[in-house]
């Protein structure tokens, strides 16, 4: 039976044709319904098992007041919704326009229930199965930890070669508005000559499908949705202290976090808006003499107690990884494993708009990565893995091409002389066991110069983990021995000449119950005597 389709006669003749030349055997309504099956078209219904199907729009599950939001709409600043009030004001401050929300969602508007209709419709497929009761044998809290953590494991981490790009600045200035949310990296396994960053990556997971019971003026028809969510997720972590103790140790140990370095121009290091409306952008340029003891003990402070991000210097306000460790706080950042830098190894000093970027370059990575140490000695220790990705100078580089590179006498002028002061400084490190270090691509053959330092890494580790198989293997000889010595005292009936227990005198736990020294009881305590205690 023909199916009537309620699209524009246009568009619909468009897809008739591309249908009969896709199914050309088909008669052109049965074509058109494989097509739009096949291919999820639109508006377009089809029959499946005597039932009206019909492929509606994407959908991205958000953790907002609205839930549903189109696919084309993501990364509007604005919600588009004209059933709601408008939630934010635009403000003009020195040429620039800011959007200032009305009401920032707090945790309690997030935390609160969505209306019925909205979770009905984002509801997973497998809903039934694990909504059940405490009591029910297949509870979530019954199945064993390591169950647990697997499934903890596929909510909060993206497997190699993907990795998490924190997003820890809020901007509301509407040419770069941004809020604090992350990107999902993929590891380039070759990289483009044109290109200096990790490949973005989709931040969604495999959609799910949803479904939707509609009717129209012929009747039922089943609307059909993909459901598209984050890879991760870890808004449910404040479900319980339970579930945030477990899922806090997957969450930061677990994934490899990735942080390029800063760009301290405008629009990468973009002012905001603060509600009293005055203009907040501190200076981002590392501060001239960074370098004493004072200044690292005065961040180190501002990242314990968390201050107010306001209150941050423009060095560390800007600064992605910075930034994040006064974000997550201290005990979190004690539990980050790997990490991963990216980042252009300057020997160009003065940036011109000539040679350079419109916006400038990006800070130094070797410098960048000096002032990281301390913080990362100080906080991250629980680091094993630094992945260090070093570009080379192009500029530099098209400089010494054109013949109009002048060397530095002062300073280093390859990668190599500027590198291997930090290849030594990189083995303060104490935790970590793994260095990896790449440059423009993954076999450039400039980059042979730390190999040396690469194998330190390993062979440390290698020595301690033999160190504590040994140390293990003599503890475990031990107990065999002590265990040994006591059946050998059971044995020989051997008694405590202090007590006269089973035990020989050495293993004797029976002492003083006055003062707690051994070789005599309460009675005969000198000291229960002084002090005229005459309880016996």
């Amino acid at each position: 039976m023909s199916l009537q389709q309620p699209m524009d006669p246009q568009v619909l003749r468009h897809y008739r044709m591309e249908a009969e030349e896709e199914f050309p055997n088909d008669n052109p309504a049965l074509a058109l319904e494989k097509y739009a099956r096949q291919y999820k078209i639109k508006g377009i219904f089809f029959w499946e098992d005597g039932k009206r199907y019909l492929w509606g729009p994407g959908q991205y599950f958000l953790i907002r007041p609205v839930l549903l939001v189109d696919l084309k709409d993501l990364g509007q600043c604005e919600i588009r919704n004209s059933n709601l009030p408008r939630e934010y004001i635009d403000h003009w401050v020195d040429n620039r326009k800011y959007t200032i929300y009305k009401r920032e969602p707090t945790l309690a508007i997030i935390d609160k229930p969505k209306p019925f209709k909205y979770e009905f419709a984002t509801r997973h497929p497998s809903y039934k199965g694990w909504n059940v009761p405490k009591e029910h044998s297949r509870h979530f809290l019954k199945f064993p930890k390591e169950i647990q953590r697997l499934i903890f494991q596929f909510a909060l981490t993206v497997e190699t070669p993907y990795m998490i790009q924190p997003q820890t600045i809020h901007c509301n200035w509407r040419t770069e508005c941004q809020t604090t949310s992350y990107k999902v990296t993929e590891i380039p396994r070759s990289l483009a000559e044109d290109g200096y960053q990790s490949w973005c990556a989709e931040s969604f997971g495999l959609p799910y499908l949803g479904l939707c019971q509609r009717r129209d003026m012929i009747g039922l028809y089943t609307e059909m949705h993909d459901i598209e969510r984050p890879k991760i997720d870890s808004t449910f972590l404040r479900a319980s202290k339970y579930f945030y103790g477990l899922g806090n140790e997957i969450l930061y140990g677990k994934n490899e976090f990735y942080f390029p370095i800063v760009n301290d121009y405008r629009h990468d290091s973009p002012p905001t808006l603060l509600p009293n409306l005055t203009v907040h952008r501190p200076e981002p340029i590392f501060k001239p003499g960074f370098t004493t003891e004072e200044d690292f003990l005065q961040a180190f402070q501002d990242i314990q107690l968390q201050i107010l991000y306001t209150q941050l210097e423009g060095w560390m306000y800007y600064d992605h990884f910075l930034r994040f460790l006064h974000t997550i706080g201290t005990k979190n950042a004690r539990l980050i494993k790997a990490i991963r830098f990216e980042g252009v190894v300057k020997l160009h000093k003065n940036c011109t708009r000539d040679r350079c970027q419109k916006e400038g370059c990006n800070d130094d990575l070797i410098i960048s990565i000096e002032h990281y140490l301390p913080f990362i000695r100080q906080f991250c220790l629980g680091l094993e893995r630094l992945s260090i990705h070093a570009h080379s100078d192009r500029i530099q580089a098209n400089a010494v091409m054109n013949g109009l590179w002048n060397p530095n006498p002062n300073g280093p002028n390859t990668r190599e002389e500027a590198m291997t002061p930090l290849l030594k400084k990189l083995k303060s490190i104490d935790s970590l066991k793994e260095l990896e270090i790449i440059g423009d691509t993954l076999e450039d053959q400039e980059m042979g110069f730390v190999d040396e330092t690469v194998q330190w890494f390993a062979e440390r580790a290698a020595k301690r983990k033999r160190e504590q198989r040994e140390a293990y293997a003599l503890a475990q000889e031990n107990k065999e021995e002590n265990e040994a010595l006591a059946e050998q005292v059971r044995e020989e009936n051997t008694h405590c000449g202090f007590c006269g227990e089973g035990h020989v005198w050495a293993e004797c736990w029976n002492l003083c119950s006055f003062c707690g020294g051994f070789g005599h009881f309460r009675k005969t305590c000198s000291a229960r005597l002084l002090a005229g205690d005459t309880n016996e």
